[in-house]
């Protein structure tokens, strides 16, 4: 086995793996599939590493980066064909990226996990990831899954009325509420909100609720790997979180009944989102542990 540095020629291997590593969780596969590519220098450094067979197969891939959206950590990846896994490919690729980035003095590490993969769960323990907290993906289909438009104890203004720079407030606190729940992220820069949520926004469902002159819960649409996902939360203490976050609910689920398509909803598990999300009468598609260990 050859251990080399990503080349131009490998992304079709890596985006087939990224499709089989995230099949339940297509959003999260399309960000992921960011990570993976040719290395880069500082500020926005990267190093990306490949496993090659005799016969010139990509068995595997991982890689690091400055993350521009979690500025407190450093994203790590490591992807490893089915075929291929428990031959040690996945740990010597670790290894390897593990040493490709000491220059770089990163903060720590982190990743993402499949909860329900006790394989992936031990990799990870194992080389010293702790979990950080539990988060799950809910697929909803409006033809099978009601919420009643019950009245918002916040009044909601739809994001048509707003205007960019609102629109851009509303989600950077959306981000920011959630990212509150993981020690040590630190919010995502107003700059890659602009560049990389904004255009994907969907004008059907999207809210804001405004308490007090600022964003106490938001609620849109937008596209992340050919799915429609929710971007839903409300403010880390906000009284009545739950009956606030169910009319959120609610107006997106009625949006995307009007779309005729099922939308991708994703939450920490025992926040108030993912408590209203799990009372529903339909499972998770996806758990993932996010986890973190020092370089």
């Amino acid at each position: 086995m050859l251990i080399r540095s990503f080349q131009s020629g490998d992304d079709a291997a890596v985006a087939g793996l990224v499709a089989a590593g995230y099949e339940g969780d297509p959003g999260l596969g399309e960000m992921v599939r960011g990570l993976y590519g040719p290395d880069r220098e500082p500020p926005a450094w990267r190093r990306c590493l490949v496993a090659e067979s005799p016969g010139g197969a990509v068995l595997g891939v991982a890689a690091a980066q400055a993350s521009q959206h979690h500025p407190g950590s450093v994203p790590v990846g490591v992807l490893v064909g089915p075929a291929s896994r428990r031959r040690g490919v996945g740990s010597a690729l670790l290894v390897a990226v593990r040493e490709a980035i000491e220059g770089f003095v990163p903060p720590p590490l982190w990743s993402t996990v499949d909860s329900r993969d006790p394989a992936g769960v031990g990799f990870a323990a194992a080389r010293g990831f702790r979990p950080l907290l539990r988060y799950g993906v809910w697929r909803l289909d409006p033809a099978t899954v009601r919420l009643p438009l019950a009245e918002s104890p916040v009044p909601l203004t739809p994001l048509t009325a707003l205007d960019s720079d609102a629109v851009l407030d509303a989600l950077a606190a959306l981000l920011a509420w959630g990212q509150e729940t993981a020690p040590g992220w630190k919010p995502t820069p107003r700059e890659v909100i602009r560049a990389e949520t904004l255009p994907r926004l969907l004008p059907a469902g999207g809210v804001v609720a405004v308490e007090g002159g600022a964003p106490v819960g938001v609620a849109a649409l937008a596209e992340f790997g050919g799915h429609l996902t929710a971007l839903c939360d409300v403010h880390n203490g906000q009284a009545g979180a739950e009956p606030l976050l169910a009319a959120l609910l609610a107006r997106l689920l009625a949006a995307a009944g009007e779309l005729g398509r099922p939308v991708d909803v994703e939450a920490v598990l025992g926040t108030p989102l993912g408590t209203v999300l799990d009372a529903l009468p339909t499972e998770p598609v996806s758990l993932r542990d996010a986890v973190q260990a020092e370089v």
